[in-house]
């Protein structure tokens, strides 16, 4: 097959389709030459161009010419302006973006309940009333600044007639005998200090009265001790004494005996409380004629060897009795629920010989373990 160069464009063509088919590049008609007017070896002629006149231009050649010029366009906008150019046509400003404030109620508060606080009682601080001393007729002429009185009276003797209301009273020195009347109120004696062969107790001890005496042979008393009185007798080496019927313990009264022996006369009774520390030596109560009484719910406690009860308890009184060494206990009649309880005071004492009276009306007599 023999080739032929179009007219129009130079497309190499067959020659064949040159007098019958368009060209497909340009779409001229060629001119159908004899295969014989060509000269061996065929060659093939540049295309001419197209005549000035044509109105059909090549579309490759469209297509050619169009694609510099987007390239260049393209490079042309997106080549980066300079500072210049930027400050004479600034970029055209961005649309603020609008913000919605939106207003939010606050939470509601919640109503909590919140009780009260407490009161806190706030305990004051007692004060102690400013001690009195006692008057000067019931004291040395001259007492010392301290509100003590000193006594130097060895063979001699000291009498305190009373003492009331607030009263403070400290007797410290020596005296052979030492009386004591009526101590009331809240009246406060304290001879604790005071160097005594004998104190005798000749009033009433009552109210809130407190008293302490010491002594060194024999301490009595002739009256009552009673209502919310305190009492501490000492004669570790000697005796002390409710002498009488009358000297009673009574009314709640709180009473501390000690003493080598001791001796209560008048009754143990209405409630009171009596304590005493005879260690080896002997406690009785009741006179020789079977007087006295231990009752009305009376508590005692006894440390002695030897401890006789010679009146009737009742009214359930407790008394509780610790025997030192090979000690005794006797007692008389028991009823209407008074208690007797014993113990030794050490494990290897021997066990306390209990000798007493009948038992009545739930009174009984035992052993502590």
């Amino acid at each position: 097959m023999s080739l032929i160069s179009c007219p129009g464009c130079g497309l190499p063509r067959a020659a064949e389709d040159l007098a019958s088919l368009p060209c497909p590049l340009c779409g001229g008609e060629s001119v159908a030459e004899s295969p014989a007017a060509v000269a061996p070896p065929p060659t093939v002629a540049i295309p001419a161009p197209p005549p000035a006149g044509s109105s059909r231009r090549p579309l490759w050649l469209a297509v050619a010419a169009l694609i510099p010029i987007a390239i260049g366009a393209t490079i042309c906008l997106t080549w980066p302006k300079s500072e210049a150019e930027l400050v004479a046509d600034p970029p055209p400003a961005k649309s603020p973006i609008a913000i919605t404030t939106v207003e939010v109620a606050p939470p509601p508060r919640l109503a909590v309940a919140v009780p009260p606080p407490k009161p806190v009682a706030v305990a004051e601080p007692e004060v102690a009333p400013v001690p009195r001393v006692a008057s000067a007729r019931a004291l040395e002429p001259n007492p010392p600044a301290e509100g003590a009185v000193v006594l130097n009276k060895p063979d001699g003797e000291y009498v305190l007639p009373m003492a009331g209301g607030d009263e403070l009273i400290v007797l410290t020195g020596e005296v052979g005998t030492l009386r004591i009347g009526p101590v009331s109120g809240r009246a406060r004696v304290d001879a604790s200090r005071l160097k005594a062969r004998v104190v005798v107790v000749t009033g009433r001890v009552d109210g809130e009265a407190t008293l302490r005496v010491r002594a060194a042979d024999r301490i009595e008393f002739a009256e009552r001790v009673d209502g919310a009185a305190a009492v501490t007798a000492e004669a570790p080496g000697g005796t002390v004494r409710f002498a009488t019927a009358a000297a009673r313990i009574d009314g709640g009264a709180s009473v501390h005996v000690r003493a080598a022996r001791a001796e209560f006369v008048g009754k143990v009774d209405g409630g009171s409380r009596l304590t005493v520390d005879a260690g080896d030596g002997a406690v009785a109560f009741g006179g020789t004629d079977g007087g006295g009484k231990l009752g009305g719910g009376a508590r005692v406690a006894v440390t002695a060897k030897t401890v006789d009860i010679g009146c009737l308890m009742a009214g359930e009184a407790n008394v509780a009795v610790t025997i030192v060494g090979s000690g005794r206990i006797s007692h008389k009649d028991l009823e209407g629920g008074a208690k007797l309880t014993h113990r030794k005071a050490s494990a290897t004492n021997p066990d306390t010989a209990v000798s007493g009276g009948q038992l009545r009306g739930g009174a009984t007599v035992s052993k502590a373990e």
